[in-house]
């Protein structure tokens, strides 16, 4: 669940956005069609790709995720596992600059202290 806007944040007050759903498995189904159901949701359905415009920076953290990985393997960070997320598909579609910025940034963390937790 996440609030959403066109473009990623509101313009000028908490008005003209929604709140986005991703339901994963059976249950999740179940759970939003029992509210779909008892009226309490108003669905729209759209595409995954809608994310895009409405949580960019979430896009962009997905297409990060292996190059700030690598920089907590190389601080020796206990490493998350990561299955059936399309990461290597996700940060294709950034260039090297993206990438290096995004590891070097992990690597100055780390150098302070933080995201070690």
């Amino acid at each position: 669940m996440a609030d959403a806007w066109p473009g990623g944040t509101p313009e000028t007050n908490e008005e003209g956005g929604w709140s986005t759903f991703v339901s994963r498995t059976g249950r999740g189904d179940a759970l939003m069609q029992e509210a779909i159901d008892a009226g309490v949701l108003v669905v729209e359905e759209h595409d995954i790709s809608l994310m895009h415009e409405v949580q960019p920076h979430q896009v962009e953290k997905k297409q990060a995720i292996n190059a700030r990985l690598e920089a907590m393997a190389e601080g020796g960070c206990i490493m998350p596992d990561f299955r059936h997320l399309n990461l290597d598909e996700a940060a294709a579609q950034r260039d090297h600059v993206f990438h290096r910025t995004n590891r070097d940034g992990m690597r100055e963390r780390l150098s302070r202290g933080l995201n070690r937790e």
